[in-house]
């Protein structure tokens, strides 16, 4: 009777805790889109709104109805396609739809999760627990609802994990293999960065089993895994001539020209720049690397961390190991590849981290938790901390700059002209709600101005597109693509609008007449 009293008891607070998650991202997801911009909606996001929204009415995957882009991740855009299909330019209603679907994505992640630090540990408070930790981090909940493929990438990639848990326990049939390599796939699809879980996870299960003929059934995995992305690639190679996406490679291009061209093209002066990146305090601090808010999150992992080597020192679960092991590395390695090798760090990129947080807390603290005068403190104090500095995060929010972006948006829907073009390097809020008449010039979601970019022609190329008007903030015009503008430049643009400084770094924000 203990036993199942403790089942009906879990499945209780299960329930409870999928409806405080559900009702964190829900509150989110329904903020009006004027407060949305300034705290955790960032201006890419737009970018697959228009995106999904011209396939539909203009038969292109492009912003501008013109240049084709695949400078998205495909999962999240099919999933999203049929919200865009129906609405007029300009709704906010399928922004709320959107939010609201990734949010209930979100919630499926807390119950695998939960679901499986329960049965890796065999203990469903180990499961509560990591939920728990997972559910309420104020982080998660605003990357989760950042109108981007975050939750979607982070719910495939539990559920990969899902299946890589059986797949190393249960009998290895060919059905668990293929199921294996298809999750890796989806993970693939819904962000492709993923793939570092999937390498790392293939190599843990090899380790795992410690047998030579295992290799025959990750190669099988792998396999299916490649067929599974391989119409994505060749749609790419097919389209654009490329397999890889555009918006991974464009503003890190821009990015690491500027600093050749200023430093020198040296590995030395690489390697340097790597570690500065690599070590930004203000990231560090602001938790975008950990996973867990501000500061304290180092504090946090560092503990989690001691007392995970402390517990596999005296008992090496390997599947503990196995399956904890990949997510750790993953995280790792996704921060060497956007800080340390792209120099170019979002905070969403780094939300597998906030899963490896609870997962690693929930093993690590498991035989402190078998006692509830710990339980109870631990709960408490991370749910204290949670609340105090989701309150900051809010408060303060990521971009407070995009409302004035979201006021020029409205300029432009007032002052451009019939067949007038405006352009921008950050084009996504902009074109939301002028598009098709708005271009992308960063080459992010526009591939015809990433090879402009690349010929140092972006001039040239706004003058055969037909642009009227260069609408951005000073530090991009001015700064990071200046070197990449060609011939006439500056000569060309005359000031004709400003709407004010959006912060020190970036400027006042300006319109530009392309004479």
């Amino acid at each position: 009777m203990a036993g199942e009293f403790k089942e009906i008891t879990a499945r209780r607070y299960l329930f409870a805790l999928l409806i405080i998650a559900a009702m964190l991202r829900f509150w989110v997801a329904w903020q009006p889109v004027e407060v949305l911009v300034t705290k955790n909606l960032p201006d890419d996001a737009f970018y697959y709104f228009v995106i999904a929204r011209n396939l539909v009415n203009l038969g292109s995957p492009s912003l501008d109805g013109q240049s084709i882009t695949n400078g998205f991740h495909p999962l999240w855009f099919v999933l999203i396609l049929p919200i865009f299909a129906w609405t007029r330019v300009g709704a906010e209603l399928p922004i709320h739809i959107t939010l609201s679907l990734a949010s209930l994505l979100d919630v499926g992640s807390v119950f695998l999760l939960a679901r499986l630090a329960a049965i890796l540990l065999r203990d469903w408070r180990a499961g509560l627990v990591a939920g728990w930790i997972y559910s309420i981090n104020p982080v998660v909940i605003l990357q989760a609802t950042n109108g981007l493929e975050t939750s979607l990438g982070i719910f495939t990639a539990l559920l990969f994990l899902s299946t890589f848990h059986a797949w190393l326990t249960q009998h290895l049939g060919e059905n668990l293999t293929m199921l294996a390599g298809l999750g890796g796939g989806l993970m693939f699809l819904a962000r492709t960065d993923s793939i570092f879980l999937f390498a790392a996870s293939m190599i843990a299960a090899l380790w795992y089993w410690n047998k030579t003929k295992r290799i025959y059934s990750v190669f099988r995995a792998a396999i299916a895994a490649l067929i599974t992305v391989s119409p994505w690639l060749a749609w790419n190679q097919l389209n654009l001539g490329k397999i890889f996406q555009d918006s991974g490679e464009a503003v890190p291009y821009v990015i690491h020209q500027k600093f050749s061209a200023e430093w020198g093209p040296g590995l030395g002066a690489f390697i340097a720049q790597s570690t500065r990146q690599l070590f930004d305090l203000t990231v560090w601090l602001r938790g975008d690397f950990t996973g867990l808010p501000l500061f304290i999150g180092m504090v946090f992992w560092l503990i989690a961390l001691i007392l995970l080597i402390r517990r596999w020192s005296i008992i090496p679960n390997r599947l503990e190991i196995a399956i904890l092991l990949p997510i750790l590395v993953a995280s790792v390695l996704l921060i060497l590849a956007h800080a340390g090798f792209r120099w170019y760090p979002r905070p969403w990129y780094f939300v597998p981290s906030s899963v490896g947080f609870a997962l690693c807390f929930a093993i690590s603290t498991h035989n402190y938790l078998r006692e509830k005068r710990y339980v109870v403190p631990l709960v408490a104090f991370l749910s204290a901390v949670f609340l105090l500095t989701g309150q900051i995060f809010w408060n303060v929010g990521y971009y407070p700059w995009q409302r004035i972006m979201l006021q020029a948006s409205q300029w432009l829907s007032h002052n451009l002209g019939k067949g007038e073009t405006a352009a921008a390097f950050n084009a996504g809020i902009l074109a939301y709600y002028n598009s098709p008449k708005v271009v992308n010039l960063d080459g992010v979601v526009n591939h015809q101005a990433y090879k402009a970019i690349q010929a140092r022609a972006l001039i040239d190329y706004a003058k055969t597109r037909k642009v009227d008007y260069l609408i951005e903030a000073d530090y991009f015009v001015w700064e990071q693509f200046a070197p990449f503008m060609g011939e006439g430049f500056p000569g060309l643009l005359e000031e004709t609008a400003s709407f004010g400084k959006l912060n020190d770094e970036l400027g006042e924000l300006r319109v530009y007449k392309i004479k």
